[in-house]
């Protein structure tokens, strides 16, 4: 049953940046749950301690129903959104008891983000445009699997600290594994044109380095700060010049009005303040479609499908219960970060705990003028957040 669940998780993690394939991820999700619900109640084996305020933040979700206006919809973002990724962070933390399994997931989840780099490799080799890798563009057979501007930099973001793993390593071929997954997340965050990926990477490259910071010899301090400046100068190079191509692309992406949305979505969550409005993106959407004024719709369609910030659309649908739930669960996950692989931890421990905050950071500073953390993106971080808390865990290492 182990390797069968380590399969499992291997294959889901491969196809999760891809676009046309929810069927598939969602059968996969369900069947790493369904296996590591057995595995658990026949081994009478505790869950880690984020599974405590998760099953907490499910039962919220689960009871918004009865005050949402869509209880059916409330209901279906439940399963898909809660139920399913918390089944898929139990899964591939079991996974990652075995160091093979665990390997083979990890390389498993780089390789979904390498085949996107292997799109826009193909995309310039063929002589089209990279505006063809933009939304709502018309597809051909190279970029049908291409998920569309915020996922694929959501995928981009998120592998960064596992490339910065293998990095580290002692062994030379996956140093160079490591180099070519790097290489490939940034060309795909090039072409996506998402803005705020680069600030992502780099506070994600910071956060590896600053918890690896008190093992790290004066050299190399140096190298990693020198490192480090090259890559926020490049960032913010990309930065201005995402900035630009994204008005030429598509004008309308141009017109940010995310910080007076942010205060009239501000304004709708503070109608019900405590409970929400009912768990779901399509609560959010009906909730934005009703409460947005009509100016800010016609400046920016986009902006009425939800509050483009992953805390404000927390507090939306379940309030500040809700978003107090949420803020102890990656509370709980840290705190697990840093007791496994915080200042006790030595070697290869100290970087698994490196890489989980790096891509806790990575997770939030993506999410800060966006919420991607639904469908794909949020099996994908709580997968990869199980497979290193398993990987640190003493009781499940082997």
């Amino acid at each position: 049953m182990n390797q069968a669940l380590a399969w499992l998780v291997a294959s889901l993690f491969v196809i999760l940046p891809f676009a046309h394939v929810p069927a598939l991820r969602n059968l996969l999700s369900l069947a790493a749950a369904i296996l590591i619900t057995v595995m658990l109640m026949r081994e009478r084996r505790m869950p880690p301690l984020p599974a405590f305020p998760m099953a907490a933040w499910i039962a919220l979700g689960t009871a918004s129903a009865l005050w949402s206006a869509d209880p059916a919809t409330t209901l279906h973002g439940v399963l898909y959104d809660m139920l399913l990724p918390a089944g898929v962070f139990l899964a591939a933390w079991r996974a990652a008891a075995d160091e093979r399994a665990f390997d083979r997931v990890r390389w498993a989840a780089a390789g979904g983000v390498l085949c996107l780099g292997i799109m826009v490799a193909l995309v310039f080799a063929t002589g089209r445009p990279a505006a063809m890798l933009l939304s709502d563009v018309c597809e051909s057979s190279v970029t049908y699997y291409w998920p569309g501007i915020g996922v694929s930099s959501t995928f981009a973001a998120l592998i960064v600290p596992f490339s910065l793993f293998a990095l580290t390593s002692v062994h030379r071929a996956e140093r160079y594994a490591g180099a070519v997954i790097l290489a490939a997340a940034i060309s795909v965050a090039t072409v996506s044109q998402n803005r705020i990926v680069w600030p992502s990477i780099v506070l994600s490259c910071a956060a590896f380095i600053a918890w690896h910071w008190p093992a790290l010899a004066l050299a190399s301090r140096r190298i990693a700060l020198t490192i480090l400046c090259v890559a926020a100068v490049g960032a913010a190079g990309a930065f201005y010049y995402a900035s630009l191509e994204r008005r030429l692309a598509v004008p309308e992406l141009g017109n940010d009005v995310r910080v007076q949305g942010w205060r009239e979505w501000t304004g709708i969550a503070l109608q019900q303040p405590v409970l929400g409005h009912g768990f779901g993106r399509a609560q959010v959407h009906l909730e934005g479609e009703r409460g947005l004024t009509q100016s800010i719709k016609q400046r920016n369609p986009y902006i009425s499908s939800h509050a483009h910030n992953l805390f404000l659309d927390v507090a939306v649908q379940l309030g500040v219960l809700g978003l107090a739930i949420y803020l102890a669960l990656l509370a709980a996950l840290l705190r697990e970060y840093w007791r496994l692989g915080g200042a006790g931890a030595r070697g290869r421990l100290r970087l698994l705990g490196a890489t989980a905050f790096s891509l806790l950071v990575a997770m939030i500073a993506k999410n800060s003028t966006d919420d991607f953390m639904d469908q794909a993106g949020v099996l994908a971080f709580w997968g990869y957040a199980g497979m290193l808390l398993g990987r640190l865990d003493p009781r499940s290492r082997s």
